[in-house]
């Protein structure tokens, strides 16, 4: 199972989860001052972050969950693991997949919320930068065959676009704007 943080957007639509990291200075603490420590000096390094993720992944593993290898996800910003079900010898079981959504929640909330949050928004870029990133949005999103779309289009506008030519399966159109998140970042962490 995959937990994940995505365009606000797209996330109440599709995605399903990537489990996102953050470091801290006691990564592995349950008292929840490994978020404080590192957020202390406002600035969440690269290392921090990612000892936050392994904190949260290791928080998940104590609890019983296996969880497979941190990778940076597509969107070249946020690390992240999924937690591998039991082999039930059958379909999935929900009760099993809630089980360990809930404890994967804990874990992020104790090791990773509050930094993860921190390192991304210290990831968003301005003026030509930011242009240049949605510029490789809207090349994937007319890859994607969507048509017409420009910056001047809000997130929401996007979306609809993209539910307007894809009516029964959007994924194609939201697979981009997932690889973007830093276009719209208002999105990725609602409150």
């Amino acid at each position: 199972m995959i937990r994940g943080r995505l365009v606000a957007a797209t996330a109440a639509m599709l995605m399903g989860a990537v489990t996102m990291g953050c470091s801290a200075s006691n990564p592995g603490g349950s008292d929840g001052s490994g978020q404080t420590g590192v957020l202390e000096d406002s600035v969440v390094s690269e290392a921090e972050y990612r000892l936050s993720v392994e904190a949260e992944a290791a928080c998940v593993e104590a609890e019983g969950w296996e969880t497979s290898e941190i990778r940076l996800q597509s969107d070249g910003v946020i690390l992240g693991f999924s937690v591998r079900l039991p082999d039930t010898s059958g379909p999935p079981r929900e009760d099993l997949m809630d089980e360990a959504s809930a404890v994967q929640d804990r874990c992020y909330d104790e090791h990773l919320d509050d930094v993860e949050r921190a390192y991304f928004r210290s990831k968003i870029p301005t003026g030509a930068e930011r242009d240049a990133m949605f510029d490789k949005l809207l090349k994937c999103l007319g890859d994607a065959g969507l048509a017409g779309l420009s910056r001047s289009n809000s997130e929401e506008e996007i979306v609809g676009a993209i539910a307007k030519q894809y009516p029964d399966s959007m994924e194609g159109g939201l697979v981009c704007v997932g690889a973007f998140p830093l276009v719209f970042p208002e999105g990725m962490f609602p409150e």
